[in-house]
């Protein structure tokens, strides 16, 4: 199996919850036997209208089974050829951030990867609830795979710290995330 990602979310943050994500996949998978990875680092700024024919070459070229992407993003079309898996981290600007604010175009580009889309994973039950109530997504399409924190775990033992209940957080402290509250 060869599967194909792209850098899109390492574009808009070094760190974060997101990427963090894609930095355990992408080492797990690629010490998978039987499976070939496979990165689409594109062009960023003015020179990134040119990544959908980038990335379509590289899909001929190629022969991947999967694309997937590492953020929303006009790349994720409708392909014959590959099919695309999205991973859908929440509903936060949908449910709480509406239309005809900054993330509007945020938006409508998840709207359109997630149409485009051969089979979606969200992170909880809670975000497949979200995505099925907004978006009307079948139950065929999404499968539900929650996130693991092994680094946390290695670090505990690592450390000698008790297990106590612990909290990680690995994202950005921005104002949506209501980190003041926790």
């Amino acid at each position: 199996m060869k599967i194909i990602y792209d850098t899109t979310i390492f574009n808009f943050q070094k760190y974060g919850g997101v990427s963090r994500y894609f930095n355990e996949i992408i080492e797990r998978v690629r010490k998978s036997s039987g499976v070939n990875v496979g990165i689409f680092k594109g062009f960023k700024g003015r020179l990134a209208r040119f990544n959908g024919i980038l990335i379509g070459n590289k899909f001929k070229t190629g022969k991947y089974d999967i694309y997937h992407p590492t953020y929303y993003s006009r790349l994720v079309k409708k392909r014959k050829d590959i099919k695309t898996v999205i991973t859908i981290y929440d509903m936060i600007h949908e449910l709480y951030l509406g239309d005809g604010n900054q993330f509007s175009s945020d938006i409508l580009i998840k709207k359109q990867s997630i149409a485009n889309a051969d089979h979606l994973i969200c992170i909880s039950k809670s975000t497949k609830r979200d995505l099925q109530r907004i978006y009307g997504i079948e139950d065929g399409r999404i499968s539900v795979i929650y996130l693991g924190a092994p680094l946390a775990v290695q670090g505990l033992k690592t450390y000698n710290i008790p297990h106590k209940p612990y909290i990680l957080y690995v994202g950005k402290r921005g104002l949506y995330k209501n980190f003041s509250t926790l």
